[in-house]
């Protein structure tokens, strides 16, 4: 599974790829998300409507919107998706597709951002 990590404070782009709950890579990069999808999302973040309506774009890819929380973002395509999570400096893109089940893709996620928040990113 590959997740792309966007930093607020830096503008910087991090991709970590895991297999079998292990970090198997990690790197900075030049996103394939484009800045302007990822502001489209925050803008949408806390608007249900606007997320059923229009779904979430990823990487040029259109997502059909799931469910949302006030941090939490799912959307999916086919047998492939997205989880995203708003932490208080970055937000957590995280694509997959199959083997990757959804839960998994929750899991990882959703770890990942609580830990960022509890120590203040």
């Amino acid at each position: 599974m590959k997740c792309d990590i966007f930093c607020f404070s830096c503008f910087s782009s991090f991709q970590f790829s895991i297999r079998n709950h292990h970090l198997i890579r990690f790197k900075i990069l030049s996103s394939q998300v484009s800045v302007d999808e990822l502001k489209a999302l925050l803008a949408k973040y806390s608007s249900t409507d606007q997320l059923a309506q229009s779904g979430v774009t990823i990487a040029g890819t259109r997502y059909m919107y799931l469910s949302s929380t006030d941090k939490v973002v799912r959307a999916k395509k086919g047998t492939s998706g997205v989880h995203t999570i708003k932490t208080t400096q970055a937000l957590i893109v995280c694509c997959y597709e199959e083997p990757v089940v959804p839960e998994q893709a929750a899991t990882v996620t959703e770890k990942l951002g609580e830990y960022l928040i509890s120590v203040g990113y």
